[in-house]
């Protein structure tokens, strides 16, 4: 048999071990921190409310494992991936596990309440981390923010969609919110964005930072308990709970420095998702240096052109492989349930009515019939 080894169990991950599983040629085996699947669009509400959402964000495997028939299932390794070369991956305990092709699905860490820490590794753990965040959102009265991207304005609505009597703001230090998502966003989506938020009655501080002292220090995306902020133009904001939403991380360690793109950190890939020096290595996802902004829309495309290209390659070695093109760019940053924003193209802005197809559910049923 084939051996294919899946390093991250993160959404596309995990779609691509299934995928691959359905193929009883192909053996699969997944390795990942977790003994779930975290569902990062899911994960914000999560935090917020815990509760049932937090056991739908953090999504067991079942159907993938044990629920699946004998020649489709993935082995699952939990365990924390050391370092991966040419031909084989080495776990931390010493285990050299090796294969014939490998897909590279790492991600990337945000800081935010809705990324647990890594030490987390089971799915009660995760869940009640999710519990603790929320009885902290309960508690506090006074909510800050630190980060206007997609992460910190989706927080910001999630809080307010739920308890809207609570002061939230957010601190951001570009002049617009998400004004890291200029690639595939315009000023006029951008505009209504901040438009959207205020009506919910969060206070917007643009073009400001604050000193984070011990959030910064000790990298705490969740700093609870009363205190005082320090705006760089000397205005106070008093609060009872601080999340920290800024910076992206990629999940990076395990890969030989001459794979990954100096200036991301991303590892360097092909139109086919190979790496660009080793055809029987895959990437996908947000640890692939391609796409312009990092939604796991683009994720999921990918997972098909990788499967489908080692399917192709374990059959005949063929070289006709299929390419990834960038689909349609479709930003939808939901406020809660009931709606949201969102952008299509670069060309056309939509309200609540259109996000609703995202903030109701937030995919979780969909995702839930592939994987839990």
């Amino acid at each position: 048999m084939t051996t294919v080894v899946v390093v991250g169990g993160g959404l596309v991950g995990a779609l691509v071990a299934k995928k691959l599983a359905a193929h009883a040629a192909l053996d699969v085996l997944l390795l990942d921190t977790r003994d779930h699947t975290l569902f990062k669009v899911a994960s914000l509400r999560a935090a917020v409310l815990g509760g049932q959402h937090a056991r739908d964000a953090a999504m067991p495997r079942t159907k993938m494992t044990e629920g699946a028939a004998p020649d489709r299932r993935v082995r699952v390794r939990v365990g924390k991936v050391a370092s991966v070369t040419e031909r084989a991956v080495m776990m931390d305990d010493g285990e050299e596990i090796p294969f014939d092709y490998c897909v590279a699905a790492t991600g990337a860490t945000n800081n935010s309440p809705g990324e647990p820490p890594q030490d987390l590794s089971t799915r009660d753990q995760v869940v009640a981390y999710f519990d603790s965040v929320s009885a902290a959102v309960r508690e506090a009265a006074r909510i800050t923010i630190v980060g206007g991207g997609v992460v910190g304005v989706e927080l910001a609505g999630e809080i307010k969609a739920r308890f809207s009597a609570k002061e939230v703001a957010i601190v951001h230090a570009g002049d617009e919110l998400l004004s890291s998502s200029h690639g595939i966003t315009t000023s006029h989506f951008r505009a209504s964005v901040l438009s959207s938020v205020r009506k919910l009655g969060v206070q917007v501080h643009l073009g400001r930072r604050v000193a984070l002292d011990k959030a910064r220090d000790s990298a705490e995306t969740v700093v609870p308990g009363k205190q005082t902020l320090v705006l760089d133009n000397g205005d106070q904001l008093e609060t009872d709970l601080l999340f920290v939403c800024i910076g992206t991380t990629p999940n990076n360690s395990m890969y030989p420095p001459a794979w990954l793109a100096p200036d991301s950190g991303l590892l360097r890939v092909r139109h086919t998702m190979q790496l660009q020096d080793h055809d029987h290595i895959f990437a996908v996802g947000d640890i692939a240096d391609v796409a312009p902004e990092k939604m796991f829309r683009y994720g999921v495309v990918q997972a098909d052109i990788v499967v489908a290209n080692i399917v192709t390659l374990s059959r005949s070695g063929s070289t006709a492989l299929r390419r990834y093109r960038d689909p349609v760019a479709i930003m939808m940053v939901p406020l809660g349930p009931k709606g949201g924003v969102s952008i299509v193209g670069r060309w056309l802005t939509f309200g609540d009515w259109f996000t609703r197809f995202k903030s109701k559910t937030l995919f979780v049923p969909r995702f839930q019939k592939d994987l839990a």
